[in-house]
């Protein structure tokens, strides 16, 4: 099967002293580009977080500073206001990475996002402007993010579009019974 589960992160370190409003496109610093499927890939984005807020890395929650995950297909941010203008996305205290004992998911992202063959794609991480005069000057934190997609390539690119066209999950599951059932009417059953 062409099919592969991925998963990246992006770790932003910062020493004390702070660091201005940030917005990074996760892909376009790790790469040095955005994602471009190719005509024959199709990318199913099952989940994604990043942490909770800008002084998680030190240990010092206090959420003061939100740290937000966007998708951007294109040149659109997938998630913005009920007016339809920006936002910077989903808060890291509703999809924290890594989840821990005094924060844990309240975001359930569903439905999965489906980025088709010869569209680009990116994670967006977005954080306030953070401060930490009162630590020692070099102290360093951390401010992660994290995205887990499939990647359906070939035959499997191709079955995922039919089940698309179906008003079908795309999933594993999914894309396995339909070649199935192509082979089962191929060979005459029913």
């Amino acid at each position: 099967m062409a099919t592969r589960r991925m998963f990246s992160d992006i770790v932003l370190q910062y020493t004390s002293g702070g660091a201005a409003e940030t917005t990074v496109y996760m892909f376009l610093q790790k790469l040095g580009h955005v994602v471009l499927n190719k005509a024959t890939e199709f990318v199913v984005i099952e989940d994604f977080g990043c942490s909770p807020a800008g002084d998680w890395g030190i240990q010092l929650f206090t959420g003061g500073i939100d740290v937000f995950m966007n998708i951007r297909l294109n040149t659109t941010m997938y998630f913005t206001e009920p007016d339809g203008s920006p936002s910077w996305g989903i808060r890291g205290l509703a999809s924290p990475y890594p989840e821990g004992n005094t924060v844990y998911r309240r975001f359930v992202f569903e439905p999965k996002v489906y980025v088709l063959p010869g569209q680009t794609w990116d994670m967006v991480l977005h954080h306030g402007a953070i401060t930490f005069s009162s630590e020692p000057t070099n102290t360093v934190y951390q401010i992660l993010g994290m995205v887990v997609w499939n990647l359906y390539d070939g035959v499997d690119a191709v079955v995922a579009n039919k089940l698309l066209e179906m008003g079908l999950e795309v999933n594993v599951t999914n894309i396995d019974w339909y070649k199935r059932m192509l082979v089962q009417k191929k060979n005459g059953g029913a």
